[in-house]
């Protein structure tokens, strides 16, 4: 059997097991490292905004259940009350924590009596950078924010 030994680009014989071997260079490696850095930096801003609006629904809901439990108020005392924790119970923030919730009553000029409310929910803890900023209700049923920027639906 005839031996045939294949030179390598520096002279030495190579094995038949050295020829079959492959890997990756430094520069692929630092192409695919740049590609995941420019998929991380548009994935992470995108995940930030859908987190801010999936704990907004925090906010929403904790609005409509303070709205629910003023006009039952309003049912039995003909007029609205600003004290959350008869409505609400002793917590003022939202079920979840993420807002503060105020309410105000605004009274009727002929009778003396709160006629209407304003309920709004203050951004805490995680949702403090949420661009739609403080959500409000009021007793017409309309939804409000102070953010100067929407991120999705702000109501």
């Amino acid at each position: 059997m005839k031996n045939t030994l294949q030179y390598n680009r520096s002279g030495y014989a190579a094995t038949r097991a050295s020829r079959h071997v492959r890997g990756f260079t430094l520069i692929e490696l630092m192409i695919v490292v740049v590609v995941m850095a420019i998929l991380a930096a548009l994935a992470v801003p995108a995940y930030q905004r859908y987190a801010y609006r999936a704990r907004r629904g925090d906010g929403l809901d904790s609005l409509y259940t303070v709205a629910a439990s003023l006009e039952r108020y309003y049912t039995t005392h003909n007029a609205y009350t600003s004290d959350l924790s008869i409505v609400l119970g002793s917590s003022t923030l939202s079920a979840q924590r993420y807002y503060l919730l105020k309410i105000t009553t605004q009274p009727d000029a002929s009778s003396l009596a709160d006629q209407g409310f304003i309920i709004t929910a203050e951004p805490q803890n995680a949702q403090t950078g949420d661009a739609c900023g403080t959500l409000s209700f009021d007793n017409f049923g309309r939804h409000g924010f102070s953010g100067a920027a929407t991120n999705g639906s702000c109501s």
